[in-house]
């Protein structure tokens, strides 16, 4: 057993030997600041159009959480967002946007193989464009540790407090400045280049795309210098492999666009990068947007014997 099985474990059997009448008086303070939400981002996904008439794009991004759309605190129930306006763009201009997101927290998380084949791919097959968005982890600072007491701890906190983060969050990006620690670094050299070799196996052909991350406004809760070693790393990686990287959307980096940590998007902002990036998949793979009826026209064409 692993020592985190091992601490997990531990923990299990001391909630297992807490006498019942006690747990029942802590049960609603442990709900109050330790419950967790339902994240339905997470499985946030657009299905295949099924009118025969219909062009769709399908994109499959592998990739962290700064898809999701944060007024106030990061929580995990703030809806999805830029690949929500993504499609609202694409549908403007005449082509459906099929979409699923696969979470990659850091370089060294990427799936295997059979994650990747059946993680809701099975039915879907062969995805039109492969993005894959991750890395920024390493950069982020740190007080109390990544464990799941911190982490619901600061989700309940967070979602509650609602518009009070913005100014707590000023005061926090000072203290992290002082006594912050670096995240874990998991740098690009041991599972990217073998991740992009074991997609391209699984969907030969099919494009795939490095998209750089916004630069976080408050400079308190991340390490500049470990976002550029961790490009610095990446880069030639992607390059042996021509995998194109895709700078950030060029919108403008003010809190007016962001969430209270300066990291996450707000509506406004994701509608600008959304807005953007369907720019981009419609002038790079227009040619790959297709109807239901032409992709099963070309699938009998290749089964054909000729």
């Amino acid at each position: 057993m692993s020592d985190a099985a091992a601490k997990a474990q531990r923990s299990l059997d001391r909630m297992a030997a807490t006498p019942e009448g006690l747990k029942k008086i802590l049960r609603p303070l442990k709900n109050l600041v330790f419950g967790m939400p339902r994240d339905e981002a997470s499985t946030w996904v657009l299905e295949k159009p099924e009118a025969a008439d219909e062009r769709y794009l399908d994109v499959l991004r592998f990739g962290a959480c700064d898809f999701r759309e944060t007024e106030h605190a990061h929580t995990m129930a703030a809806p999805v967002g830029w690949p929500r306006y993504m499609a609202d763009a694409m549908d403007r201009k005449g082509v459906k946007l099929a979409f699923q997101n696969l979470f990659v927290w850091h370089f060294e998380e990427f799936p295997a193989e059979s994650v990747i084949r059946k993680r809701r791919r099975k039915r879907r097959g062969a995805p039109d464009v492969i993005v894959i968005q991750t890395g920024g982890f390493s950069t982020m600072r740190h007080v109390f540790g990544y464990n799941l007491w911190s982490f619901l701890a600061r989700e309940n906190f967070g979602r509650r407090l609602g518009r009070l983060m913005h100014p707590i969050w000023r005061v926090m990006d000072v203290g992290l400045r002082l006594v912050g620690r670096p995240a874990p670094y998991y740098g690009p050299d041991k599972q990217l280049a073998e991740f992009i070799a074991t997609v391209r196996s699984i969907w030969p052909g099919v494009p795939i795309e490095f998209w750089n991350p916004n630069e976080p406004l408050l400079k308190g809760s991340w390490r500049r210098d470990i976002a550029e070693r961790l490009t610095a790393e990446a880069t030639p990686i992607l390059e042996d492999a021509h995998v194109p990287i895709l700078e950030a959307p060029p919108i403008p980096n003010t809190m007016s666009l962001r969430g209270a940590n300066g990291m996450n998007f707000n509506a406004r902002g994701s509608q600008l990068v959304g807005d953007w990036y369907a720019d981009h998949l419609l002038a790079t793979y227009a040619d790959l947007a297709k109807t239901p009826a032409e992709r099963a026209a070309a699938a009998a064409e290749t089964e054909t014997p000729r």
